[in-house]
């Protein structure tokens, strides 16, 4: 058998070239290299559906060892399975809107703010001789309407308020929401501005319309105070 095997294992390596054929030019050389490369392609095919099936093996063998037992997504998508289905897409969608609702209420707070300098500047236009500004808050909202991101942060001292508005002797100063909402990168562009300002006074309308109803607690009294004079000194009435 041993001798058999050896006669086999010689005859496998046969050196074509020394019988004197002719199969590297012409139509043998072509017929040659053809069937070596579709025997090269067949073993590949081989080895990846042996490759295919290992991975299934090992796939249900691991799901027989957790059967009963709740699949994680991890799991079946390390096996090619994908699905979300509506309890999934659901949770994505409600942790969009609340990222949006949080970006919207941090969004809120800096406008009002932001509302309170422009309200301050109309009133220093109108109680000094060419609005020029002379105490600290006066100061502050001289320089407010016109601070812009990147600029130094606005002092609480008289001397260092003068030198910022000396700095800023060549600037214009901004008289809408919208313009201090983009000079100070609250909002990246006109249009997103915009959009936040359109949901922005329709919420504080319909919230100023409630107070003057009196739908709100009269344990919440104090609370509804400090809301309504916000949005009062927002809405400029």
């Amino acid at each position: 058998a041993t001798s058999t095997s050896a006669a086999s294992a010689n005859a496998s390596f046969v050196d074509i070239n020394a019988l004197g054929l002719n199969v590297s030019e012409g139509t043998a050389g072509m017929v040659a290299m053809d069937y070596s490369q579709q025997l090269e392609r067949n073993t590949r095919l081989q080895e990846a559906r042996n490759q295919r099936r290992q991975e299934a093996a090992s796939a249900h063998s691991t799901l027989e060892h957790i059967q009963g037992q709740r699949l994680s997504g991890g799991l079946l998508f390390s096996h090619g399975h994908v699905a979300l289905d509506q309890d999934v897409l659901d949770l994505l969608e409600s942790r969009r809107q609340l990222k949006t609702d949080e970006k919207y209420q941090s969004l809120k707070k800096k406008a009002i703010a932001l509302q309170k300098i422009l309200n301050a500047h109309e009133t220093l236009l109108s109680n000094r001789p060419h609005g020029e500004p002379v105490t600290n808050p006066e100061l502050k909202a001289w320089i407010g309407v016109r601070w812009k991101k990147g600029d130094k942060t606005i002092p609480s001292t008289k001397t260092p308020l003068l030198t910022m508005k000396n700095d800023m002797a060549t600037r214009q100063s901004m008289s809408e929401l919208k313009e201090l909402l983009v000079a100070r990168k609250h909002c990246s562009s006109d249009e997103e501005a915009d959009e936040f300002l359109s949901q922005f006074y329709e919420d504080l309308e319909a919230q100023a319309e409630a107070n003057e109803d009196g739908s709100d607690e009269d344990a919440e009294g104090e609370e509804e105070g400090e809301s309504s004079d916000a949005i009062v000194e927002v809405l400029g009435v």
